[in-house]
């Protein structure tokens, strides 16, 4: 495992990312919006999409967020950890802190009783999906082993994750994002990101299609102009009050 994780440590932290086509780009648009995007970028020259590689995991924890708060995915992953997660690997030369766990397997997910779901704050519909995507592991694995991070090949990825009942254009991109580093699949479904989107190149918000038509002038890049976006600073403004979560697990 250490000699994986060496191995990967680049891809981890971005160290091929190349963010040279899209500066290019920038130059060439020289437009008022691009023109600013160049200024982010000059800013924060260090910024890259790092890459984890482990396509079966992203799945995972992008479905355990899909159609609850942050803070409810955050705690049923941590939840499901430890209770069912291994100990990470340990030495007497670089220990591992007690609370760590390794990320369950997919035999692993599968031997989480229905009723443990529930507990964690899992709705059926989503746990479901996970022992979907469990089952199909070794697939998961191989195909994320055999895709190089080029745009189309990640893309013809995506379409084969989506014939996954449950696994969605959103599930996908948040997934393929972290684990080869996408440049361009935007999280389409967001419950936020069109209307920041919107508001921070045109000052209105907007739908997903809408942000689509926003960003097409930037593909093959446009998960790198949101991320752009995202650094500038910019803040859309709030409306109506934070959702609270209704807790249903001791019912």
């Amino acid at each position: 495992m250490a000699d994986l994780a060496a191995r990967r440590g680049g891809q981890i932290l971005g160290v091929e990312d190349d963010w040279q086509e899209v500066e290019l780009l920038l130059d060439a648009l020289g437009d008022q919006l691009s023109a600013a995007l160049v200024r982010v970028r000059r800013r924060h020259p260090g910024v890259r999409l790092p890459a984890t590689g482990g396509l079966f995991d992203q799945l995972v924890t992008a479905t355990f967020e899909q159609k609850v708060t942050h803070d409810q995915a955050r705690s049923g992953w941590r939840e499901l950890l430890r209770r069912h997660g291994e100990l990470a690997p340990s030495s007497a030369h670089l220990p591992a802190p007690p609370w760590m766990r390794l990320p369950l397997t997919g035999v692993q997910l599968r031997r989480v009783p229905s009723w443990e779901w529930h507990r964690l704050w899992v709705q059926p519909a989503l746990s479901k999906t996970i022992q979907r995507v469990a089952e199909r592991a070794g697939t998961i694995h191989q195909l994320s082993a055999r895709t190089a991070a080029q745009t189309d090949a990640v893309a013809e990825l995506a379409q084969r994750l989506r014939s996954m009942p449950g696994i969605g254009e959103w599930t996908v991109a948040e997934a393929l994002q972290r684990s080869h580093g996408s440049a361009d699949l935007p999280s389409v479904g967001d419950y936020h990101l069109s209307n920041f989107v919107g508001a921070a190149m045109t000052g209105a918000r907007t739908d997903d299609p809408g942000m689509l038509r926003l960003l097409a002038p930037y593909s093959p890049h446009r998960q790198r102009i949101i991320r752009l976006l995202k650094l500038s600073g910019f803040r859309d403004q709030k409306y109506g009050p934070k959702l609270t979560p209704a807790d249903h697990r001791g019912r």
